[in-house]
């Protein structure tokens, strides 16, 4: 005799609930071969495909569910979630709306609407949109959930703030949900500080989270990038500082910037101090990016400060140093590529064992998951935004050399830095033209990582030209100065003092003769 079939469904939703979801699929499709119709069984068995984020399968069980039982509303909100992972709107919207109709004030099916609305970025769209989440917050009862799917509603509105007040709300309420903590911790309202004092104190509590170790991995690079981008903006602002500025102010902003390096420099050992000593480790490791990176750090650092040295005492060469010291900071960068790729493979690995629907197939037998995808948004951003960041550094770079001194030679060096800067990201894009899970480039993507790619090798081909002028032309000018010819004493020509021996005749004077009147005799008048 078949167990009844509540029986089945709680010992499948128990199976679930202790993360044994294969169990609960063996168990729901041996009832199913009995029973191929029952709507309860189906719909349990869709929860089990929704564990493993297969939402395809999640849609086709729980329709036919819907269609063994037309009125189970709880069958439609399971396909608009579904349908709202795959980005089937319509599908969404069309379940949805008849959910509402027969319970309008349902919080749970409200909150979908909301996440349907949430493309709408026009201005009746977002008030719209908010109207909505907040009428399912007042009927939620305070479940954390709500607060997190509407703070995840801000942040597609572009309103950080806004979800960052959310988060708050819902932490001073339950400071201990990991949900909203991990959103805490991901929001771009939030230092990369705090984010890894939040993700590090969850860690403390589940070391075995392979989600968790992914994000405070990713936090950590964050960390480094951060770290290392000093290590070309300290050349590029120097030649920039040389290339604009001079006297007292060119000796202040030159203080200046070495003040923000050092700066930076101690924020970085500050953050390595409160890393995890597992962390800690393999930073201290002697493996070979690390012991790229450090070279590299190290080596950009001394040929910057032999470069503003030079430059400040108006040697055009100091401008060679700088660039370098950006090709030394492209070797740590490149460096630290690799072992991130690694890092988030490892992850999804870890994720696939304990959730196998949350990680695609990308062909040749390796896999996606979250924590590469999150590696390819982020290098294709950067891909795409930093050769536009560095227009004006590369303007600067085009300009012509005048005079061969250490201000047009500071302006090449300044292109050809970020030309390298460009360069960099772009070749971190570039294993990722091909899409994640599709086996061929795209055209487009190629053209987008080309057409910078071109422009920048010309800025940096017009820099180097410069350069390789002003310093020639110095060097040629120091060479060319001509020294300084002996002097004769001075001699005195013959005869210069022969009109001394005889005195000079005495001028003589001849007095003009005058007739003067004679005067008649006075007579007295009368």
């Amino acid at each position: 005799m078949a167990d009844p079939v509540e029986g089945v469904v709680y010992r499948a939703e128990s199976f679930l609930a202790v993360g044994q979801v294969d169990r609960a699929d063996s168990l729901l499709r041996d009832e199913l071969v009995q029973r191929p119709d029952e709507p309860a069984l189906l719909l349990t068995l869709a929860k089990v495909f929704q564990v493993r984020r297969q939402w395809p399968d999640v849609v086709q069980t729980a329709t036919a569910a819907l269609e063994s039982n037309p009125d189970s509303l709880a069958a439609r909100m399971m396909i608009a979630w579904a349908a709202y992972q795959i980005g089937d709107l319509a599908l969404m919207k069309q379940h949805l709306d008849v959910v509402l109709t027969h319970r309008p004030d349902q919080p749970t099916a409200l909150m979908y609407l909301a996440l349907h609305g949430e493309r709408d970025h026009s201005t009746a769209g977002k008030r719209r949109t908010r109207e909505i989440y907040r009428s399912a917050l007042e009927r939620s009862g305070g479940d954390p959930w709500y607060l997190l799917m509407a703070a995840k509603i801000e942040v597609r509105l572009a309103d950080s703030a806004g979800a960052r007040r959310l988060v708050d709300a819902g932490l001073a309420e339950n400071p201990t949900d990991v949900d909203l903590l991990q959103m805490k911790a991901g929001l771009a309202t939030t230092s990369i500080e705090e984010s890894m004092g939040i993700v590090s104190g969850l860690l403390a509590g589940s070391p075995a989270d392979p989600a968790l170790r992914a994000r405070f991995d990713a936090l950590v690079s964050a960390r480094r990038r951060a770290v290392l981008s000093m290590l070309w903006l300290a050349p590029a602002l120097i030649a920039l500082v040389i290339a604009f500025l001079d006297g007292p102010f060119r000796t202040g902003a030159l203080v200046a910037v070495g003040a923000a390096s050092f700066t930076v420099w101690g924020v970085r050992n500050a953050s390595i101090q409160a890393l995890p000593p597992g962390y800690q480790a393999e930073l201290a490791s002697n493996a070979p990016w690390r012991l790229a990176v450090r070279s590299g750090g190290r080596t950009a650092a001394a040929l910057t400060v032999v470069g503003a040295i030079l430059l400040a005492f108006q040697v055009p060469f100091g401008a060679w140093f700088l660039v370098l010291a950006a090709g030394s900071w492209a070797v740590a960068r490149l460096a630290s590529l690799s072992h991130e790729r690694r890092l988030a493979a490892s992850a999804d690995a870890d994720l696939a064992a304990l959730q196998p629907g949350i990680v695609s197939a990308a062909g040749e037998g390796s896999t996606i998951g979250p924590a590469t995808r999150a590696v390819h948004r982020l290098r294709w951003r950067h891909a795409v935004t930093t050769p536009l960041l560095l227009i004006p550094f590369c303007v600067v770079g085009l300009i012509p050399a005048g005079s061969p001194d250490e201000a047009p030679a500071a302006r090449a060096a300044l292109g050809m830095i970020a030309a390298i800067v460009g360069l960099t990201a772009i070749a971190a894009a570039t294993p990722w033209v091909r899409e994640p899970g599709r086996q061929s480039a795209t055209v487009w993507r190629v053209v987008r990582l080309a057409v910078p790619g071109v422009l920048l090798t010309l800025v940096f081909l017009v820099g180097l030209a410069n350069a390789v002028w002003v310093t020639g032309a110095w060097a040629s000018g120091q060479a060319e100065t001509p020294a300084e010819e002996p002097t004769t004493p001075a001699t005195i020509p013959p005869g210069y003092f022969d009109d001394l021996e005889s005195p000079a005749p005495i001028p003589t004077f001849t007095i003009p003769e005058f007739d003067l009147p004679s005067i008649p005799p006075l007579e007295p008048e009368g």
